[in-house]
């Protein structure tokens, strides 16, 4: 048999209430060419069972059960085996809507260049409601282009399980692991070396409501210190790709929010210097921030650190 064009990573932690249906809406897409590769971290409930049964009655799941390390060295694992030359994740609570690989798949066979393919969300609110997030139109973009569209005009998202990637576009990034958003730190990496991708406007990845979810959990110290950790590593990479500077101040004050966030919550002051933090400040004229399309809480925020702070 040869190896499927897409491999489906599915990591799983005491998943057995919702398992069935996220694998189901899989097997029911018109798209086929696929394997689904179920990483069961350690779970203590029913997960590996339901698996198992169901790899006996279709051949293109593989199921691989690890010991409990988090869902980034799950996502890993999967990568590790993969055997398809396209890869795209999905987390054991959410679905895929009917048609949504059959379509995406097709834009990707068509132009091998693109090293990823997003595509639209819908996301559950806590009221049950849901959240359409579609682009208006399809469109391609190139790796001079990625960080703007991320981060300033969000087009492309944080998350990886509304995205198709080449596998050989991510066989040198891994999911850092212990990480609380290792999502974020991800695309932070995949954004600087690959060189195009593709919007698309139709499929749809349901992004299912869940409270025990890291976005839903309480405030950390933890999730600051990750999403330091993330805003560094970006902050540096547009340096690096000599971004516009109104970029790198939109990313300046992400950092600068999450620093201050640091030394009033959890009084981790010295946890949080960097370097580039000090220099990078300079760079920024009083009149350049005034006239940014940042907040007024931002703007204040900045040039008070600009003129009588260090960091």
């Amino acid at each position: 048999m040869n190896n499927p064009l897409l491999s489906i990573i599915i990591p799983v932690y005491n998943s057995e209430d919702f398992i069935q249906e996220c694998i189901s809406s899989i097997q029911n897409q018109n798209f086929e060419d696929f394997e689904i590769i179920a990483v069961n971290d350690g779970s203590v409930d029913g997960s590996e069972e339901i698996l198992e049964n169901m790899s006996e009655k279709d051949f293109r799941i593989r199921v691989f059960t690890i010991e409990n390390n988090g869902q980034a060295n799950a996502r890993n694992h999967g990568i590790r085996q993969a055997l398809g030359e396209y890869i795209t994740f999905i987390d054991s609570d959410d679905l895929l809507d009917l048609g949504t690989l059959s379509y995406n798949m097709n834009i990707i066979i068509t132009d091998p260049s693109i090293d990823f393919l997003q595509y639209p969300r819908k996301i559950e609110s806590a009221d049950g409601s849901f959240i359409h997030v579609t682009p208006q139109k399809e469109v391609i973009v190139k790796n001079d282009d990625f960080f703007v569209e991320w981060i300033e005009r969000k087009l492309i998202s944080w998350l990886v399980c509304d995205k198709i990637f080449k596998r050989e576009s991510i066989k040198n990034v891994n999911f850092e692991f212990g990480m609380v958003y290792e999502d974020n730190y991800f695309i932070s990496e995949i954004l600087n070396i690959v060189n195009k991708a593709y919007i698309s406007s139709k499929g749809c990845y349901i992004y299912k409501f869940n409270n025990n979810s890291t976005t839903r959990t309480e405030h950390s110290l933890k999730k600051d210190l990750d999403t330091q950790k993330v805003n560094l590593n970006i902050l540096k990479k547009a340096i690096l790709r000599d971004e516009p500077l109104s970029l790198r101040l939109n990313i300046f004050c992400r950092t600068l929010n999450v620093y201050l966030s640091l030394i009033k919550s959890f009084n981790q002051k010295n946890l949080c210097i960097d370097p580039i933090l000090t220099s990078e400040i300079h760079n920024y004229s009083h009149l350049f921030i005034l006239k940014s399309n940042l907040n007024w809480k931002c703007k204040l925020r900045i040039t008070y650190f600009k003129l009588f702070r260090k960091f």
